[in-house]
């Protein structure tokens, strides 16, 4: 019988429970910036990896908490908005296939003049 195994190593960016500070930190980890550094600093074998001690040498720029809270309010938002704006398209979509569905066979009809 044989066992299939992944090995994960993973390193973890303690906020000490500051919730605008670990969000603010997602957001600032899809910047290009953040991008970069992670893509220059990559070592590879069969997996591609950072090391910890490149982590540890790794810099968020930090503006002061007011600010940090407000940005990652508003991309929060943001991203409330995006994601009802995607689900209102899925809806509207799936509309869109049931009406055509009952034009095309015929269960709701058109006056055509």
């Amino acid at each position: 019988m044989s066992h299939f195994f992944a090995i994960k190593n993973v390193e973890l960016f303690k906020t000490k429970m500051n919730y605008y500070l670990g969000l603010y930190s997602f957001y600032w980890f899809q910047t290009e910036n953040a991008k970069n550094w992670i893509f220059n600093n990559l070592s590879e074998t069969t997996q591609k990896y950072i090391s910890f001690a490149k982590l540890k040498s790794f810099l968020i720029s930090l503006s002061s908490l007011p600010i940090q809270q407000k940005i990652a309010q508003i991309l929060k938002a943001v991203d409330d908005k995006i994601e009802a704006e995607e689900k209102k398209k899925e809806a509207l979509q799936a509309f869109f296939r049931t009406m055509l569905h009952h034009l095309m066979t015929g269960k709701i009809r058109v006056k055509y003049e």
